[in-house]
């Protein structure tokens, strides 16, 4: 009889985000087991860097992204996680403003 365990993992990297349509504010939910080190990046559609920031020392966080200044369409936020894990890891999310 063998019980098999599943590893838990190390961090929880992905950030999650939620867009309110009425306001164009999104915002970024960060639930890391570990303090995390974040450059945020908003993109065109086309590729263009629109705005950067960068936040240390975080393992619960919420970060506010205003879209209201921007047209309507398709735009990419790139998180670039560092942790202390050596687990370094970048994610993208797509939002597509109405």
């Amino acid at each position: 009889f063998f019980l098999m365990r599943r590893r838990p993992p190390r961090s929880t990297l992905f950030p999650y985000t939620t867009l309110f349509r009425s306001t164009g504010l999104v915002t970024v939910s960060y639930n890391f087991t570990v303090n995390s080190d974040v450059v945020i990046s908003l993109y065109n559609s086309i590729g263009a860097a629109l705005e950067i920031d960068q936040v240390s020392g975080i393992s619960n966080y919420q970060h506010f992204i205003d879209l209201s200044p921007y047209a309507k369409g398709l735009y990419f936020v790139k998180f670039d996680i560092k942790s202390n894990l050596k687990e370094n890891k970048t994610v993208f999310r797509k939002i597509i403003l109405e």
